[in-house]
């Protein structure tokens, strides 16, 4: 899959490229597929397994975006956005994509969020939380209402014993939810580690950070806060034109390319930013630094968190 073997694998390629292509096989098809490339010595059949992966991947990605807008289509019309814990069910959705729609909503909504498929009589479902919300500990609580379970504070599995008490498990579920979100505050809050001028971030910064590399959940990529930057050219990427790429430049005139992923997507992030944003705007941004590689030449990108405009 690394096309240029001058191309330096980081943690975020693995963790967003890489890795995503190996977890399709499982979800979409079969998790052989991943496994023979993972152990194949030949080149060519290397290749032809990494197309497979990636073309399940693509897949993968079409019906994500499809089960996603179900489901917040069942949580709007339901009015459950201010509940403590949401829920989304529909028969016939792929057990292997519950829980990547579910981490989806649960970013989306800032709530704990279980998303459920029915094959049957059967319901399985799979859940994400927030932070402050430990949901395993209260499907624990739950347990007489389990085929079987798992999970740690922030995801879970599970599979209702009898699908005639589905609406008993969400009562009690709710109820619990209720009680302990009513001792915190649940407002969503973006961890900044540094405020920062554009001249300077310079590849001895990245290669600086590069020490702490892998970066991953427990140690987390550093987030800076650039203020006041200039809009010098704004525009749409991917097939949907779902991305945002930006030129920004500071009061210096120093320039930096911007891409936001999903920052095109209205009904992602609430506001479409590649029609809202124009030419010499001003934005306040939270990103990450990180780099573009293609055909051996790398450059330094800045991938956004976070903007407001000011």
């Amino acid at each position: 899959m690394n096309k240029n073997p001058e191309n330096i694998l980081t943690s975020e390629n693995i963790g967003f490229q890489l890795a995503p292509r190996i977890n399709a096989a499982g979800r979409m098809q079969h998790a052989n597929t991943a496994y023979q490339l993972l152990i194949a010595s030949d080149a060519t059949e290397a290749k032809e397994l990494a197309r497979e992966l990636d073309a399940n991947n693509k897949e993968r990605q079409k019906i994500t975006e499809k089960m996603t807008k179900e489901a917040r289509e069942i949580i709007e019309q339901e009015k459950q956005k201010d509940a403590p814990i949401l829920f989304a069910l529909k028969d016939g959705w792929p057990l292997g994509l519950v829980g990547l729609v579910a981490s989806r909503l649960c970013d989306k909504f800032y709530r704990p969020v279980l998303v459920m498929t029915k094959k049957g009589d059967t319901i399985h479902g799979s859940g994400r939380s927030i932070d402050e919300i430990n949901i395993i500990e209260k499907l624990e609580k739950l347990k007489k209402y389990f085929e079987k379970f798992g999970g740690h504070p922030q995801a879970c599995g599970f599979t209702l014993s009898d699908a005639k008490q589905l609406e008993n498990f969400k009562k009690d579920l709710i109820a619990l939810m209720a009680k302990d979100a009513a001792k915190k505050d649940l407002t969503p809050t973006l961890t900044i580690d540094a405020e920062i001028n554009l001249e300077e971030i310079n590849w001895e910064l990245y290669d600086y950070l590069g020490k702490f590399e892998p970066f991953g959940q427990d140690n987390p990529m550093p987030r800076y806060l650039g203020k006041n930057l200039t809009i010098a050219r704004v525009d749409a990427m991917g097939a949907n034109c779902q991305h945002l790429k930006l030129l920004i430049k500071h009061n210096n005139g120093m320039t930096h390319k911007m891409i936001g992923f999903g920052f095109g997507d209205e009904e992602r992030v609430g506001t479409n930013w590649c029609e809202a944003l124009k030419i010499n705007d001003k934005i306040d941004a939270v990103f990450e630094i990180s780099v573009n590689q293609w055909n051996g030449n790398r450059e330094l990108q800045l991938k956004i968190v976070d903007l407001i405009k000011i």
